[in-house]
């Protein structure tokens, strides 16, 4: 079908109306086809041209028609009418194409797309439901946009990305049938209210459902069993209808009230750009490690501004500042109605308030009532307050809801950053729009502070939505914490966790996307760096990487034995095993779990219904069993990333140093001078060192773009030891020297795609 995609885009364009390219051409037309009857007549009558005007012009008009008169007497014809005859002729083939095939053309594409099993539905045009067309076009995805009208803007994007646009009441299942939903691939509904988008996302899964009960019939009628299946799912259980919310409460509500209802609820899946963004920022932030190459014992996360923006990044990092070594994170929360979000978020997330999470893996939460918009970062008691004592902030985030106020507001902090007025770290700013110019933005720089996030381009690129392997991970989890792999047919267990993933409630598949998302984090601390790291994606592993990371976690008995290891084995373990229990015991607070009482014996009980669970207690209190089962996940992710024939993985964390002392004092601090097998390379720039001497610089040049170019290569780490400012220095002949910032900017250009450029502030 590729082939009819190519011809569709390429003859749309030329359909639509050229208002001025065609009256031009048919003035053209008309003025050669006079000319041309002027001169053969006059090759033998010698009348004045006026005379002769409006016959020529009549004639010239019947061109169009493709009929034409030449008296005999005026032959031969003359070149100007010869042109005049092939442009009518165009001009008027073309109107007949415009006005009768396009039609046609529109009809028989819009029969062969949605006959293709493997197309997209857009149920809702506007500018979220623009943004996802465009990017499954970019993916030579086929997609049909559905909506109660299209104007002229929309027809020309349609027709720029070969899109296919079908106009009707979306909360109609006529309309929704005869669109041939059933059978696409996923059903992605955005029409702008969220209420709107639950009603429609439910008329959706009923048409999708109709259409799989329509071919069960047809495939029994054949005498082929059907595949079991959950209602609205396809046949891997992956719900095919998507419905988009802006709340993010409202998505947390609707998948508690998917969980506790029956199997057959939950008819679609909902989801959040929202959340999106904030997952797509942690990635990019990387957290942990900016805490640990700070020598921060925890990560400090700042958010101002808790609107939903704010919550979803809030219960993200709860889990993604979860790391092995480094104590539970600290969130500070800062807003003009700092009390009132305390309020709400205690009514709505009791336990993360009122002692559940055992203490040493309990996160901190501090509310700061502040208003950005007119407070000033130097002097601020509060502020000062957040920046001294020994949690330093590991990365702010401004995410107020107004991007003009998070723009100023973090602009404000950079410069009381760069004045010495407050610790130095990373600042992140949300915004909703693309389209801010590279100067702004600062991307230029390698220095800077301020970095972006959240724009829908970017936010619907990285979204989980459109991941097809994003199911995968969580259900090879799930099958781990059960035992292993069972029928999708199997009977329901009584225990609703132990269900096969086709029956599975809607909170607990998030359960498990929830340890899958964590998987990244845990090869890190195991020890490996890959390409890529920033994306949010997880590496191919080859299988001595697969064995060493292996011998880590068997020590501790995959299959929940226990099997004794090599004590320092055992240590590393361990800090994983402990991590993995704190970060669940976190999102079972968020989820409202709390531990059970206990018996007779004081051994906790379980009640599902009632949300109460026997291991939610300190790691240090779980038996040997309990532990070993923590290894599961990580384990069975492993083995779903494995590709025995690469060879260009995640690769063992090695270190090589390089330090600039000072302009002309360069040292390298590498068991081989050439960086061979070097997985991070660390620049470590002296307080003093704002210049870099011309022989230096070459030399900086040559050592790091050599370890670029090895397949090792992953991650370039810039530790500044003092302040660095952009000296000015005269661009003449005789220049000796570069600024920091200027060397900088060049070792990074020198970066091949997929490795990571990281900055640390280490100076108070």
């Amino acid at each position: 079908m590729h082939w009819l995609e190519r011809l569709h885009a390429a003859i749309m364009p030329l359909l639509p109306n050229r208002d001025r390219f065609l009256f031009v051409l048919f003035l053209v037309a008309v003025g050669c086809g006079v000319l041309g009857f002027q001169a053969s007549r006059s090759a033998v009558i010698s009348e004045n041209f006026g005379s002769n005007f409006l016959d020529n012009f009549y004639r010239t008009v019947q061109l169009f028609s493709f009929n034409y008169e030449v008296e005999e007497a005026w032959k031969p014809e003359s070149g100007w009418l010869l042109l005049a005859r092939y442009l009518a002729a165009f001009l008027t083939t073309y109107a007949v194409i415009t006005i009768f095939a396009r039609r046609l053309i529109e009809r028989t594409w819009f029969w062969v797309q949605r006959k293709r099993r493997e197309h997209h539905v857009i149920l809702g045009f506007g500018v979220v439901g623009r943004t996802f067309a465009r990017e499954l076009r970019h993916r030579r995805k086929p997609v049909t946009a559905i909506d109660n009208q299209f104007d002229d803007a929309d027809r020309a994007f349609a027709r720029d990305h070969g899109i296919l646009l079908v106009s009707g009441d979306l909360s109609d299942p006529e309309t929704l049938s005869r669109a041939r939903i059933g059978g696409a691939r996923r059903i992605i509904v955005a029409c702008g209210n969220d209420l709107t988008n639950v009603e429609i996302g439910t008329a959706a899964a009923a048409v999708v459902e109709a259409w799989h009960a329509n071919r069960v019939k047809t495939e029994h009628d054949a005498k082929r069993p059907a595949a079991p299946r959950r209602f609205g799912c396809n046949a891997e259980g992956e719900p095919v209808v998507k419905v988009h919310l802006a709340s993010t409460g409202l998505l947390a509500d609707l998948a508690e009230g998917a969980g506790t209802s029956s199997a057959d609820s939950g008819a679609f899946e909902s989801f959040s750009l929202k959340t999106d963004a904030a997952r797509a920022l942690l990635a990019k932030a990387r957290l942990p490690m900016r805490a640990r190459d700070c020598g921060q014992s925890r990560v400090h996360l700042v958010i101002v501004g808790v609107g939903d923006q704010g919550e979803a990044i809030l219960f993200s990092a709860l889990a993604a500042g979860m790391a092995a070594g480094l104590r539970p994170p600290k969130v500070t929360l800062i807003d003009q109605c700092a009390k009132d979000v305390r309020k709400r978020l205690s009514a709505l997330r009791p336990r993360l308030f009122d002692g559940s999470i055992p203490k040493d893996a309990r996160p901190s939460l501090t509310f700061v009532n502040l208003d950005i918009g007119a407070v000033s970062f130097d002097l601020d008691e509060s502020v000062l307050a957040i920046d001294h004592g020994d949690d330093p902030p590991t990365a702010w985030v401004f995410c107020s809801g107004r991007d003009e106020l998070d723009l100023a507001a973090g602009r404000r902090l950079e410069l009381a950053m760069h004045q010495r007025g407050r610790r130095p770290a990373p600042i992140f700013i949300r915004r909703w729009s693309a389209r801010m110019p590279e100067e702004l933005a600062g991307n230029a720089d390698p220095l800077r502070l301020t970095n972006f996030f959240g724009d829908i381009a970017n936010t619907v690129e990285k979204s989980e939505v459109l991941d097809e392997r994003a199911f995968l991970l969580p259900k090879v989890i799930h099958d781990a914490y059960r035992g292993g792999p069972t029928a999708a047919g199997s009977p329901i267990d009584i225990d609703q966790f132990r269900q096969s993933w086709n029956r599975l409630p809607e909170n607990v598949r998030e359960a498990n996307r929830s340890t899958a998302r964590h998987i990244a984090q845990k090869l890190i601390d195991l020890g490996f760096l890959w390409r890529g790291m920033d994306n949010g994606g997880l590496p191919t592993l080859s299988a001595e990487t697969a064995g060493a990371c292996n011998a880590l976690i068997d020590a501790a008995g995959e299959d929940g034995s226990s099997v004794p290891g090599e004590p320092c084995k055992a240590t590393e373990r361990d800090k994983i095993l402990r991590t993995e229990h704190n970060r669940w015991l976190v999102d079972r607070a968020i989820a409202g779990w709390m531990a059970g009482p206990r018996d007779d014996k004081g051994i906790p009980r379980r009640d599902n219904r009632r949300r109460l669970h026997d291991n939610i207690r300190s790691f240090d209190e779980l038996d040997a069993e309990t532990r070993a089962r923590y290894a599961r996940p990580l384990a069975a992710a492993i083995r779903m990333l494995e590709r025995p024939d690469i060879d260009l993985d995640a690769r063992r964390r090695e270190t090589g140093e390089i330090r600039l002392c000072s302009a002309d004092v360069l040292e390298v601090h590498s068991q081989d001078p050439d960086f061979v097998g070097v997985s991070e390379l660390i620049i470590r720039v002296g307080e003093t060192c704002t210049t870099v001497a011309i022989p230096i610089r070459t030399t900086l040049r040559g050592l790091v773009a050599d370890w670029a170019g090895q397949r090792a290569a992953c991650r370039l780490l810039v530790l500044l030891e003092g302040p660095v400012e952009s000296v000015l220095i005269d661009d003449d002949d005789e220049k000796k020297s570069f600024t920091t910032m200027e060397v900088l900017c060049e070792l990074r250009d020198l970066l091949a795609s997929g490795i990571i450029y990281d900055l640390a502030r280490l100076y108070r």
